[in-house]
């Protein structure tokens, strides 16, 4: 993987994801954390969270 991306919701996250994967780059978008313990062959990974509709609290505990 050469570039990790952090979206704060899902329509950031796909805008993005489309940007880099019109750029030629093998991109995969999760939405939300991905809990499977792979590595895919990709050069983006991008993750959409709902960071923008949650409390503080709780969108820095799904970050870290």
């Amino acid at each position: 993987m050469l570039i990790g991306c952090i979206a704060d919701d899902f329509t950031g996250g796909s805008d993005i994801a489309s940007f880099f994967a019109k750029g030629g780059l093998r991109t995969i978008l999760y939405n939300g954390v991905p809990i499977e313990n792979s590595t895919p062959e990709v050069d983006v990974c991008v993750i959409a969270l709902k960071t923008r509709t949650q409390n503080t609290k709780e969108a820095i505990n799904i970050v870290t």
